[in-house]
């Protein structure tokens, strides 16, 4: 009798708890093992780390400079390696001076010290946890958007098929309430995926008379009359489309940047996305 390997396929969404509650009891040992002062600094780390990345990420910007990415995206990326800088030394400089909870004398001050840093890791990675589920649901909002249009996605499936899992699981209601991101704001975010995926939506786009009076008539046109551009934008090519010298010096322009946050995007979109395509936008897929 011959032994036939059999593959067991796991949904995303199975996957997605079993990595969610491995990860909850991971922090759920560690904060067990340092206590709730080494966790409590974690804590405060995590804040400077996001503080510093926030104010100062601008001034590691120019580090990055041969990415050929426009200043923006460069001060994102200086400002998560100087908070990654500030966030792994403050735990080397708790891990140095604070004790574990093993550390401690006595039998009943070990127990407390680690229930009560059990429970502040628990914390930790519920917040996490959130910030991960954000992600999919903005990813997931995207790469559906592109998906109903057609359009050539790399490896999406899954992601789509996570983002619904959990907005229509158990606990997706759950997720709904205590997400900060608004339903609204998911919305703009699937029809921006149509729009990058439609073939002359983004000429649609940029032919709102708002974006052209922002980023000037001849620059609109320039940008419209790219293909190499068009070709990045409905192929999801994100990091080409930043590397684009037009895009580059659009988006290395502070005025330019300063007017397009002052424009309607959900009026923009109304005026590219047909309305058969704003329809199916609005509908959400139902799991049989």
């Amino acid at each position: 009798m011959t032994g036939v390997p059999v593959i067991v396929a796991v949904s995303p969404v199975l996957a997605a708890y079993g990595v969610a509650g491995g990860f909850l009891l991971f922090r759920a040992w560690r904060g067990w093992r340092l206590g709730p002062v080494r966790q409590g600094l974690g804590l405060v780390a995590l804040a400077l780390a996001v503080g510093v990345g926030v104010f100062f990420g601008s001034m590691a910007g120019p580090l990055f400079q041969p990415l050929g990415l426009p200043d923006p995206v460069l001060g994102l990326c200086g400002g998560l390696m100087l908070g990654l800088c500030v966030y792994i030394g403050l735990l080397v400089f708790a891990a140095i001076l604070f004790k574990n909870t093993e550390d401690q004398s006595f039998a009943l001050v070990r127990l407390g010290y680690g229930l009560a840093g059990m429970a502040m890791g628990l914390a930790v990675g519920v917040f996490f946890l959130g910030v991960a589920v954000v992600g999919v649901r903005v990813s997931g909002a995207v790469l559906e958007g592109r998906q109903r249009v057609g359009a050539p996605v790399r490896s999406a499936d899954w992601v789509v098929e996570l983002r619904t899992g959990l907005e229509q699981g158990l606990l997706g209601g759950v997720l709904r309430a205590l997400d900060p991101v608004s339903e609204e704001a998911y919305g703009l975010f699937l029809r921006a995926g149509q729009l990058s995926g439609t073939p002359g939506g983004v000429q649609r786009f940029l032919s709102n008379p708002e974006w052209r009076r922002v980023i000037g008539e001849r620059r609109a046109w320039e940008l419209q009359r790219d293909p190499v551009l068009m070709r990045q934008i409905l192929e999801g090519r994100w990091m080409e489309v930043l590397r684009n010298p037009r895009v580059l010096g659009m988006l290395n322009d502070r005025e330019v940047r300063r007017q397009l946050g002052a424009v309607d995007l959900e009026k923009a979109l109304d005026y590219a996305v047909p309305k058969t395509e704003k329809g199916a936008a609005r509908a959400r897929p139902r799991r049989p």
